[in-house]
């Protein structure tokens, strides 16, 4: 059975990677690994190179975003709608998986729908407030198979009128990976990931009140760019105008690998932006996260959270807030690091 999985982000590749690696494992499995967007762009690092490192790459999907607004993630839709349709067709798939809700699974989603192709779904039935969440949910329509990470997200996807014998709930893949790492040791640091959300004309504005936020505690701050999303390269100006700024408080990374990022986690005292990770990730290391703004609005998540507006006294007090937190446990809604094997004893049982 041939399985196709299109990546599109440094971000959903760290996720998948050790559900795809078991796949690959899988004797009566193929896996048809593609790749698009953010990973062919040398601004965000040129992940393609590291994707193709540890995975056999069956097709790359030329489309890019060439501009910082929504007419070019409508057009990159658009292309990736057409270079994964021929991809689709090319390798035969038989199955479909797709993660999440951003536009180039939406048009993976949309291809696999039209071609017959059955589909499954990770990640559906959660609430976020960008466009992405349209798409999620639209993916959620095209559907046939959904595998939530959470028991509230199959509560709203069952809302949505699906039937509850096409749910089934195996947790947050990018979890599976953080079992197994040693424990590091925290040191006086603050990550920094921020995303652009709805406002994208006031995207620079908002990241510069969280890293003014960030920069007064006098504490090393870690900056990670931004997704290629309409309003990103104006957080990306933003962020190299604080890096040149404190030299030796700032860093910034255009990317940065999978396992970096779970030791910056791993190491930090808080986070502060608004990436799923500060909601799905950061209790599997009781890591205090400063959410800001509206974008993570309607997920799931622990106590370990600290909400807060695009203000910066507001980013400030929960900054020092968080500082002060101390976990022992923190039961995450997300699950508990097993869902590859979850996900392959699906396949398995399901099309096998």
């Amino acid at each position: 059975m041939r399985l196709a999985y299109l990546s599109g982000t440094r971000a959903d590749f760290g996720l998948m990677r050790t559900l795809l690696k078991k796949i690959e494992k899988e004797s009566k499995w193929q896996l048809k690994l593609m790749v698009t967007g953010m990973h062919l762009m040398d601004e965000f690092g040129y992940t393609v190179s590291e994707v193709d490192k540890q995975f056999k790459v069956a097709r790359v999907i030329e489309a890019v975003f060439t501009k910082d607004d929504r007419e070019s993630m409508a057009r990159f839709v658009g292309r990736c709608l057409t270079g994964v349709t021929e991809a689709l067709i090319k390798h035969q798939a038989d199955v479909v998986i797709v993660l999440g809700d951003r536009g180039e699974q939406l048009a993976m989603a949309t291809a696999a729908a039209y071609l017959n192709i059955p589909i499954v779904h990770l990640h559906g039935g959660e609430e976020t407030t960008t466009v992405d969440n349209k798409a999620r949910k639209t993916i959620s329509q095209l559907t046939d198979w959904h595998l939530p990470a959470s028991q509230g997200a199959a509560k709203r996807l069952t809302a949505m009128g699906v039937d509850k014998k096409k749910i089934t709930v195996v947790g947050a893949p990018g979890l599976d990976e953080i079992r197994h790492l040693p424990q590091a040791g925290k040191k006086d640091l603050i990550v920094v990931l921020e995303h652009p959300d709805e406002n994208e004309a006031q995207a620079g504005e908002q990241v510069e009140k969280t890293l003014s936020a960030a920069v007064s505690f006098g504490l090393p701050v870690k900056v990670i760019y931004p997704n290629a999303d309409a309003g990103g390269r104006k957080m990306i100006v933003v962020i190299e105008k604080f890096v040149a700024k404190y030299p030796n408080l700032v860093k910034s990374y255009k990317s940065i690998t999978r396992e970096d990022y779970l030791k910056l986690l791993g190491q930090a005292k808080v986070l502060v932006g608004n990436s799923s990770s500060g909601l799905i990730e950061s209790p599997a290391f009781r890591l205090p996260v400063v959410n800001v703004g509206p974008r993570q609005k309607g997920r799931e998540r622990a106590k370990n959270v600290i909400d807060a507006g695009y203000d910066q006294k507001e980013i400030k007090a929960a900054v020092n807030k968080a500082l002060k937190m101390k976990f022992k446990q923190i039961t995450n809604p997300y699950g508990d690091g097993k869902t590859a094997q979850r996900v392959v004893k699906f396949l398995n049982q399901t099309f096998l």
